[in-house]
């Protein structure tokens, strides 16, 4: 700074006395000057020189910094030396001291030294003059830091932009100097920006100024005061429009971190300057954010000023340079939605960024538009837009494409739609005129639709609630072709091909659903076969049920789906060009859809409600699962439950509505709050508290207990659904078709309500059967067909494998022949596994139709006969008649057996017959014509040892655990079975006249009475008496087989109290053995006694017979006791081992 001192000084001094102007203002309130700087609570030096009548001393000395110290130590003293330290050193201080002393002066607040330096002044201007750049910028910098601004006159700024010094200005613009600006400096419009300096201000001034000479503006220096001066002064100049773009580009340039951007586009637009941010944008240096900058500050003033069509063209044009400011832009157009007009603009332009939309911002839409539609604001909605009914349809298409992108705003878009369909309703009401309607309807949006579009599209041609509106539509339709000069032909015809395509699309789809809905009508039908067939059998049947609502619901619906479609014969209105040529399908399509569209007809509805039957039954068919069975019959008797709730609820309601209506009334002692609050009180009480609470206790009941019966549930559905499905031989055909094959088997339902004839019903439901069964025959046998030519190589390989490895295996043939068995095999196997092809069809066939199949179970019936059963119960009449209800097992076992000829039996199947039995019973036959038995085939004697065990197990189930059968309770089993076979013989009287028959099988009954011609209806009935008859036999004797007394009384019994009792005799008989041994030991020491004295008697008396009066038979009757006594004592043991066993046991 030295030598830039030295080079100057002999031209013109830094520090002077004395100039034209000048003050130094202290302001007393701490605001700012203007609106735009940061910089509150300044101190201003103020600076206005003229360089040119201004005389200056040359510096002398500035380097001293000591007399510096003592004024800033006066400065802080506030003492009165300070006036002759200036007028000693202030010829040697530089700016920056200057500028320092200024500071600290004016922000210690000392007025009398102010007074001392009224007389010097920063002669800032003429830095600017001389370009000295680094002193500006000390100035500059301890202005903004020492609290004081810097004010600078705008001749000097526009010198620099002149020679194209930017370095100066970017240091004012960095350090917000504020500039001084002459009224007519001023641009009209630009006096928002500035402020009249302020004379509130405690000055002290050197002279008296003019202050009616020429009123002064001051502001903080920008980027768009110089833009503005630089078009101001080319537009009074008139000068070369390319020239000023090259002017302002430059500022641009070179003051890029200090661009005000909305200010310059305004400065720009007011000063027609239109094109700024094409020719900003066109440029190369500029860097991509400056010219982001100035693409989203334009969208934001152009929409302060309401010019929204050069928003949509920014947004077209430059939307590249929108990218990462898309939420900046729809944060400003959504600002915009504040007031109602050009709207039309403003759905445009959010339509335009709408995949960059976020909940925030759609949250603030909704409540400008709520808002907007407001009583009072809803007319200025409508009202400054030019066409309502369009800017309506709009808004309801963007509160849809909301609601399709945000899910959880349904509720107040549905809130919004409903608002804008009753507005945009009253608005049609009032429009007489059906040709201005229909001109309304057909306007445009800036998207290229109209409202009717809008109305198809999200289905509210509710609000067309006029006398005129069929005549629009048609009319819209009709003049469709001429009114498509926004497209061109070729487009409009693609747009034609598309609508036909998809309408035969949607023909072949609804045709196709169709049929399946014919197809699951099997299963309503199937619901009338089954009931008639337990009709037929008496058998239950439950048709209220749920599953058979919701298949009647699905019938009706179905029923009325083939109605709509038969009764469609041709267009319900006049066809379009593209509606001609429709099939049948496409055809149906069309009406629905315009019965759609007209109210007639909700044919979707119909759809839909059909489609959740479909799933509705899909889920009631789980009821016969071990998994869901339980859980959906608890929660059908949850329903019930809560049917019976509703009841209680229903009354509730009921009374406290009336009570409700009574109290309220218009008698004014009624009006008062306190009824108010008690009414409320109770009814929260009993509704929320006691009804809630009730029903939750029974749900919670019914639910805990039925979770412990889910088996029980289970097998209650199952066991339920048996009788219904049980095959019968007269009426099976009707259950056996399964779905939807069962549809073939309804028009026969007719032949069994004709007929009655038990015969020719069960011939028919044989071939029915058949009949049913046949489309599964054609589906199984191409799969069996398929999977036996599949496995024919595998086959033929693994015998092959087969053959080598048995002939290896066998080293007695030869090797020639095997060689030969081998060849011939590997060629002629083929030809006989593809000619074996049709004996496997044939006996797949057969086997299809055959019943005599092998069950899968392994279960076998046990074999008994009727004869064996007679037997057997001849034998245990007689034991009863001699009053033996106990007989031993073995005993009964080997009487049976004796009976029966079992030995015989096991004998002839070990041995079989000898010759010389055989030729002595040949020889009998000759000579003697006494009956011989045949002799018994092993089959037979199997069969005979199979009865015995049958019986033998029988025998076993009745017998105790003392191996003593209950001869009484057998034979009550067996006169039992006696008396039913007497009960089915009175029930079938033709058995008591064919004895003859009884002998016959039945197969042998069948063919010798089919031999009788003509119509016989009592062979017949006889017939049909004897089968029944051998099939309730066989079922009889069945039953007496699986008899099981023992095992009926072991289920019943209770096993506590069985203990108990045994616990009880075990103690009886202890207590019993206790004293018996007791009483011997008393009799034992007694007989003792009593020997002793025997013999002292005979050993001191010998033979005399009586001492003491003692007789002879006073001795022998105590050894009598004694030998009772041994038997007791026998007894004792006895009953030991009997409780020691029990208590192991």
């Amino acid at each position: 700074m030295k030598n830039k001192f030295d080079n100057i000084r002999n031209h013109e001094s830094l520090f002077t006395f004395k100039g034209q102007y000048s003050s130094l203002e202290i302001p007393t309130e701490r605001k700012n000057l203007n609106n735009h700087s940061k910089l509150s609570d300044k101190i201003q030096i103020v600076d206005f020189v003229n360089m040119d009548d201004e005389q200056y001393d040359d510096v002398t000395n500035y380097r001293n910094s000591e007399g510096l110290q003592l004024l800033i130590r006066a400065v802080h003293q506030n003492s009165q030396k300070f006036k002759s330290v200036l007028q000693r050193v202030y010829q040697k201080m530089d700016i920056r001291q200057t500028s320092l002393l200024y500071a600290l002066i004016i922000s210690l607040r000392r007025k009398a030294f102010l007074q001392s330096l009224n007389q010097l002044e920063i002669k800032d201007g003429y830095l600017i003059k001389i370009q000295d750049t680094e002193s500006f910028g000390e100035i500059a910098k301890h202005a903004a830091k020492m609290y004081f601004y810097l004010h600078i006159k705008y001749e000097d700024i526009y010198d620099l932009l002149q020679i194209q010094n930017f370095e100066m200005i970017k240091l004012m613009l960095k350090y917000k100097v504020i500039v001084e600006y002459h009224k007519q400096q001023l641009h009209r419009r630009n006096f928002d920006f500035a402020k009249r300096k302020s004379f509130s201000l405690v000055q002290i001034p050197v002279g008296i100024p003019d202050q009616t000479k020429n009123e002064k503006f001051e502001k903080i220096f920008k980027t768009s005061d110089i833009i503005e001066n630089i078009l101001t002064i080319f537009i009074q100049h008139n000068y070369n429009h390319s020239a000023l773009q090259d002017r302002i580009l430059s500022v641009i340039k070179n003051l890029q971190d200090q661009l005000d951007y909305q200010r310059i586009i305004r400065v720009c637009w007011d000063n027609k300057l239109k094109n700024l941010l094409d020719f900003v944008i066109d440029q190369p240096f500029i860097e991509e954010t400056i010219k982001k900058d100035f693409t989203i500050e334009s969208i934001n003033y152009y929409l302060q000023i309401n010019q929204l069509d050069q928003c949509a063209i920014i947004i077209k044009d430059f939307r590249q340079y929108l990218k990462g400011k898309e939420s900046q832009a729809l944060d400003y157009i959504i600002y915009s939605f504040k007031t109602p007009s050009f709207m039309e603009f403003k759905i445009f332009l959010i339509s335009q960024l709408f995949d960059y939309l976020k909940y925030r911002q759609v949250d603030q839409i909704m409540n400008e538009i709520e808002a907007n539609l407001d009583d009072q604001t809803s007319i200025a909605l409508f009202s400054q837009n030019l066409n309502p009914i369009k800017i309506g349809m709009s808004l309801i298409d963007l509160m849809f494409r909301i609601q399709n992108k945000f899910k959880i705003a349904t509720f107040r878009t549905d809130k919004i739609n409903g608002l804008l369909e009753e507005q945009i309703q009253k608005i049609i009401k009032d429009i007489q005129n059906s040709d201005e309607l229909k001109y309304l309807l057909k306007q445009k949006d800036l998207l290229g639709n109209d409202s009717l579009y809008y109305m198809s599209l999200h289905n509210v041609y509710s609000i067309l609630d006029t006398k005129s509106t069929d005549r629009i539509i048609q009319d819209f339709w009709k003049i469709l072709d001429g009114d498509h000069s926004h497209i061109s032909k070729q487009e409009y015809e693609e747009i034609g091909v598309k609508y036909r395509y998809y309408m035969f699309q949607a023909g072949e789809y609804i045709y196709t659903a169709m049929i399946v809905s014919i197809l699951m009508l099997s299963y309503p039908i199937r619901m009338f076969q089954t009931w008639l067939f337990a009709r037929f059998l008496n058998r239950k049947y439950v048709m209220l049920k749920a599953i058979n609502l919701i298949e009647i619901g699905y019938t009706i619906c179905a029923l009325l789906w083939l109605y709509k479609y038969a009764e469609t014969t041709g267009f319900i209105d006049d066809p379009h060009e593209f509606d001609r040529g429709f099939d049948k399908n496409t055809l149906f399509v069309h009406n629905q859809i315009e019965e759609i569209n007209f109210g007639t007809f909700r044919f979707d509805i119909l759809i839909s409600v059909q489609t959740g039957f479909m799933w509705l039954k899909v889920m009631l068919l789980l009821k016969l699962t071990r998994s869901f069975g339980p859980l959906l019959k608890i929660i059908e008797r949850m329903i019930q439950d809560f049917m019976y709730f509703t009841v209680i609820w229903g009354i509730n309601l009921a009374f406290f509505t009336f009570m409700g209506m009574l109290l309220f009334t218009e008698i004014p002692l009624f009006q008062r709050s306190l009824y108010g609050k008690i009414y409320q009180i109770f009814f929260l009480i009993v509704n929320l508290i006691l009804l809630i609470n009730l029903m939750i206790a029974i749900l919670s009941t019914t639910f805990s207990d039925l979770h412990n019966l889910q088996l029980a549930l289970y097998y209650d559905e199952i066991i339920e659904a048996i009788p219904q499905y049980k095959y019968d031989k007269v009426y099976g055909s009707l259950i056996c078709g399964t779905p939807p094959v069962n549809i073939i088997m309804l028009p026969f339902t007719v032949v069994y309500l004709l007929f009655k004839d038990i015969d020719k019903l069960t011939k028919i439901n044989s071939m029915l059967v058949k009949i049913a069964y046949a489309p599964n025959i054609f589906v199984l046998t191409p799969i069996f067909m398929i999977g036996n030519i599949f496995f024919i190589p595998f086959g033929y390989l693994c015998g092959t494998f087969a053959l080598i490895r048995q002939l290896c295996r066998d080293r007695s043939k030869a090797l020639s022949k095997a060689l030969l068995e081998i060849v011939l095999f590997i060629i002629f196997a083929p030809i006989v596994l593809i000619a074996s092809q049709l004996t496997d069809i044939f006996v797949f066939l057969k086997h299809l139709f055959s019943r005599r199949n092998e069950k899968l179970s392994h279960f076998q019936k046990p074999c008994i006969s009727k004869s064996v059963v007679q037997k057997i119960y001849l034998m245990a009449q007689d034991m009863v008649k001699k009053n033996k209800d106990f007989l031993s097992q073995v005993q009964l076992v080997k009487e049976l057996r004796d009976t029966l000829g079992i030995e015989n039996d096991i004998m002839h199947l070990i041995y079989g017959d000898s010759l010389a039995k055989q030729e002595e019973n040949e020889r009998i036959r000759e000579t003697e014509t006494i009956k011989i038995n045949p002799i018994k085939s092993k089959d037979e004697s199997l069969i005979d040892l199979k009865i015995f065990n049958t019986i033998k197990c029988v025998i076993k189930n009745c017998t105790n655990e003392n191996g003593l059968t209950n001869v009484k309770l057998l034979h009550t089993l067996l006169q039992e079975v006696q008396q039913k076979i007497n009960i089915q013989k009175k029930q079938h009287p033709f058995i008591l006249n064919l004895k003859k028959t009884l002998r016959l099988s039945p197969s042998k009954l069948n063919k010798s009475t089919s031999n009788i011609q003509g119509d016989n209806s009592k062979i017949k009935m006889k017939r049909r008496n004897q089968n029944q008859f051998i099939s309730f036999q066989k079922k009889l004797m069945v039953e007496f087989s699986f008899s099981n007394p023992n095992r009926v009384i072991q289920s019943l019994k209770d096993v506590q109290n069985e203990m108990a009792l045994k616990n009880q005799k075990i103690l009886n008989d202890l207590t019993r053995t206790t004293e018996l041994i007791l009483k011997f030991q008393r009799s034992k020491s007694q007989s003792t006694t009593l020997t002793n004295i025997k013999n002292s008697y005979h050993r001191n008396y010998g033979n005399q017979e009586t001492v003491l009066g003692v007789q002879e038979e006073d001795f022998i009757i105590p050894q009598i006791k004694i030998n009772n006594q041994t038997e007791e004592s026998h007894v004792i043991n006895v009953l030991l081992i009997s409780i020691v066993e029990e208590l192991m046991g």
